[in-house]
């Protein structure tokens, strides 16, 4: 992350960035590009988004992979309102700690503890989620023949269940047909920021759509926990790891060894 940038004079020059873009590109529409986000309300302290949070608002690359939305004219939701309070009031008590030999000694124990205490948690976390993971290995490394019967199990079990699904696909598709006509319902609509929706059945006579929703998504696999504070909706969920993933690509591959 290059927080060099979060500058007066970056700040300026967003700001005259943003308004030649409302100007001469009020009307384009362009896809979402990977970087980090910033606020153009609370450019200075707010922490970045590791994606656009607002798709439909202008924005301007004002560095390399570093974005600024323009949200000055969104009222504040009260949690906004609630962090600004609390940034102003940090940022008061650090000055008076800067001023105070002893309140600096004792601010920067704390902050020692503070981090002892959240690597401690986070530790407690792994541990209790080691019965759900899964070790991965190199080719040639050692495994033992409990860990392949095991992995072979779980692979038949998730080959029968897509078999099912596959097979059960023309019976939903007649289905749900038949909700789209009697309900006059599209098969497939488009939200304003181009997300699409899809009929999933009907409750009570109404329809019901399924479409994806990352924070939710990254929530349930825990990744939220591991962005910074205040970048979702549950800053109590944060680590403090601050990871975004901004400029960071992965690999992802199978390999196939004999048994």
């Amino acid at each position: 992350m290059k927080t060099k940038t979060r500058t007066t004079k970056g700040i300026a020059i967003a700001t005259i960035l943003l308004a030649l873009a409302s100007v001469s590109h009020g009307q384009l529409q362009e896809p979402p590009k990977p970087g980090t986000y910033y606020s153009a309300k609370d450019f200075e302290w707010s922490p970045p988004w590791p994606f656009n949070p607002f798709p439909e608002l202008d924005v301007v690359e004002i560095a390399p992979g570093i974005f600024v939305f323009d949200d000055t004219a969104i009222a504040d939701t009260p949690e906004q309102t609630a962090a600004r309070k609390r940034h102003e009031e940090a940022d008061a008590l650090a000055k008076a700690i800067a001023a105070d030999p002893v309140l600096a000694a004792a601010a920067r124990q704390a902050a020692k503890e503070a981090a002892r205490k959240r690597d401690e948690d986070w530790q407690a976390r792994l541990q209790a989620a080691q019965p759900f993971l899964r070790s991965w290995g190199l080719p040639g490394e050692a495994e033992t023949r409990q860990a392949r019967e095991e992995a072979r199990a779980e692979l038949q079990e998730l080959t029968r269940k897509a078999e099912a699904a596959r097979a059960d696909a023309p019976r939903v598709e007649v289905e749900l047909n038949a909700i789209s006509e009697q309900l006059n319902a599209p098969r497939v609509r488009v939200r304003s920021d181009g997300s699409k929706e899809v009929l999933g059945g009907q409750v009570g006579g109404r329809p019901v759509y399924r479409s994806s929703l990352n924070l939710f998504a990254a929530a349930g696999i825990s990744a939220d926990e591991l962005w910074p504070t205040n970048s979702a909706p549950w800053p109590h969920a944060s680590t403090g790891r601050n990871l975004s993933g901004t400029n960071v690509t992965l690999g992802l591959w199978a390999t196939t060894v004999p048994c």
